[in-house]
């Protein structure tokens, strides 16, 4: 393998292909014995629980080259920003900030040199929410729409619905409900994960054009739109006013209420805002902030 790197490198005995001869030497190069560092990575992960030294290996490692131990040493240093014991990487070593930095430089790296499978969409993902959230960088909702819709192009039903929702509600990119309506639904094809929220994204999206339709843009109907402060109050307020016994509902971070009282029905949401969510590995991306009634 390293001599067939060597003919493409140099054109000796078949065409000159560099990207093909640095492929080769890479696979040859991760052949080595310090690949077996995986292996006491894993364990003292999986098996004794050390969570610090797993992702100090993996980081290790993924200086070395190794995409796949820059995936895991950024997945590691998320994971661990979320810890609350003392006992962790981030808390003796990097800080938070420090840690969302390596993390972010891994998950960039791995991205780099991955191809279309899972690993790379999970790169581009989380890229996008570093982004997205100003996590270790500069706030930008536009390069966050660029990694989601890369993520996206490779069939992930997150990205797909992330992009939907920026479509929706126009952050990072113009606002537009018929693509917001065609990323959902292909986040639903994608992913059978993914057909809980995006039917419930989907029905507020309708519910909203429907709206729209009727009485014009929604902005101008002040009170359709809740604020964040009132919004928990309100709900109460009108689950007291219209409804004798409301059903609450809880999935996927989306607290919605149906109740009825005689012929009027009232519908509740209340979505709360991007930045409570810490978490940079959950599976759902908190929609929006506001509440939402419509009144039939």
């Amino acid at each position: 393998m390293y001599q067939l790197g060597v003919m493409h490198a140099t054109g000796v005995g078949t065409s000159r292909n560099c990207e093909l001869a640095v492929g080769l030497f890479k696979n040859v190069a991760e052949r080595g014995s310090w690949s077996k560092l995986f292996s006491t990575a894993y364990d003292a992960y999986d098996e004794d629980g050390d969570v610090a030294s797993a992702a100090l290996i993996y980081m290790f490692l993924g200086e070395l080259g190794y995409e796949m131990a820059q995936n895991n040493a950024a997945f590691l240093l998320d994971e661990m920003v979320d810890a609350d014991d003392d006992d962790t990487i981030h808390a003796l070593l990097f800080g938070r900030n420090g840690s969302l930095a390596r993390a972010l430089t891994n998950w960039q790296r791995s991205a780099g040199q991955g191809s279309a499978g899972q690993g790379y969409t999970t790169a581009r993902l989380k890229i996008g929410d570093y982004y997205y959230y100003g996590h270790a960088v500069e706030r930008d909702y536009a390069a966050a729409a660029h990694e989601y819709k890369l993520a996206a192009d490779a069939s992930n039903a997150q990205a797909m619905f992330n992009l939907g929702w920026m479509h929706e509600y126009g952050v990072g990119l113009p606002v537009d409900l018929f693509l917001a309506k065609r990323f959902y639904d292909s986040a639903a094809e994608a992913s059978a994960d993914a057909k809980l929220p995006s039917t419930i994204a989907l029905a507020i999206l309708q519910a909203k054009m429907w709206f729209e339709a009727q009485f014009g843009p929604l902005e101008s109907f002040g009170e359709a739109l809740i604020g964040q402060a009132g919004a928990a109050e309100e709900i109460a307020r009108l689950q007291q006013m219209y409804c004798h016994r409301a059903a609450v509902h809880v999935c996927c971070s989306h607290a919605y209420s149906v109740c009825s009282s005689g012929s009027r029905a009232v519908v509740i949401v209340w979505l709360p805002p991007p930045n409570t969510k810490q978490s940079l590995r959950s599976d759902r991306r908190v929609i929006a902030s506001f509440c939402w009634t419509v009144l039939q």
